[in-house]
């Protein structure tokens, strides 16, 4: 883990507004496979939830300067290592966010498969229209002198690409409060694929991450990878996915994910997860994401009770 960067030695700042929309909500909740209606409009946009990982979005910067290029990372070969949200108050549909940057170039470390592995790390301040901090991402980013290739895909990709799609929904038909669970309880499972180059298309279109090596065969494969493969942000929107088919959640809540696998076409994703805690602070929550050759992404979900203290936006 890294620790609190100085973000006040940054040269890389930026503030910018982000508008959170229903058709935007939507669109996230579809790539996400989440058809629940209360991602739809029906009369009261106030009345329409945001998805968990839907703020996430405001630390991306669609057609804007890049922040890694700035800093003179290569964008087509930069990979997600870790990802944070920390909500203090809900997102509003109709609403506007102020959107404050900072990025800091991290010493370079050695990678665990070899070679010498740049990183940068991001935070996003998010305010409401009062000028209340709602919330704050924070992504570590990396990058590999060669292509990172964590596996490679286990059948021919090239039948993988009908965008039809199948879902076993979770068995408890109701989220509980998350205040309510029990610690030790397992929580029913969702599984999503195989999974399509239509897939990581909707989530390129709902998140704006545009990167071309995700859903273009020929540019995944001038960088030097086999196919094109996942976002690793698109495993997270499945994990967020199930966060709220177990919960109803109340901030304040954080969500934090590792990537560590790739996801390609063709693969069946397994989103798991178990109470780890609860007590009178807060409840805590492990799942994890997972494809036949195993882990691909791990998260910890921790809601705060009312009275305890979650992290301020100068922890992180």
């Amino acid at each position: 883990m890294i620790g609190v960067p100085d973000y006040t030695a940054s040269d890389i700042r930026d503030e910018y507004r982000f508008p959170v929309e229903e058709l935007s909500v939507r669109r996230y909740a579809e790539a996400a496979w989440d058809a629940n209606p209360r991602y739809r409009y029906s009369g009261d946009t106030a009345s329409i939830a945001v998805p968990p990982m839907f703020g996430c979005l405001a630390a991306t910067l669609a057609g804007r300067s890049h922040s890694l290029e700035v800093l003179g990372f290569d964008v087509a070969r930069s990979f997600h290592g870790e990802e944070t949200i920390l909500l203090y108050a809900p997102l509003i549909v109709g609403t506007t966010l102020t959107v404050t940057d900072a990025t800091l170039r991290l010493p370079d470390v050695m990678g665990r498969r070899g070679g010498v592995m740049r990183r940068a790390r991001r935070r996003s301040i998010l305010a409401d229209e009062r000028g209340n901090v709602v919330g704050v991402v924070t992504r570590t980013l990396l990058e590999a002198a060669d292509p990172l290739v964590s596996s490679v895909p286990t059948g021919d990709t090239r039948v993988f690409d009908d965008g039809l799609r199948v879902r076993t929904d979770p068995v408890v038909p109701d989220p509980i409060p998350a205040r309510c669970a029990a610690p030790g309880r397992s929580l029913a499972e969702g599984r999503f694929g195989p999974i399509t180059r239509a897939d990581f298309v909707r989530y390129a279109v709902a998140s704006a991450d545009l990167t071309a090596i995700h859903y273009d065969e020929n540019a995944a494969r001038s960088r030097g990878y086999q196919t094109t493969f996942a976002m690793g942000m698109l495993s997270a929107a499945l994990i967020g996915h199930m966060v709220t088919d177990w919960f109803s959640l109340d901030c304040p809540w954080r969500l934090s994910m590792r990537f560590s696998d790739q996801i390609w076409p063709g693969d069946v994703l397994v989103v798991s997860g178990e109470v780890v805690s609860a007590d009178d602070e807060k409840v805590t929550v492990s799942s994890a994401c997972s494809s036949d050759r195993g882990l691909a992404t791990t998260a910890l979900l921790e809601q705060w009770l009312p009275g305890a203290t979650p992290p301020g936006p100068d922890d992180y």
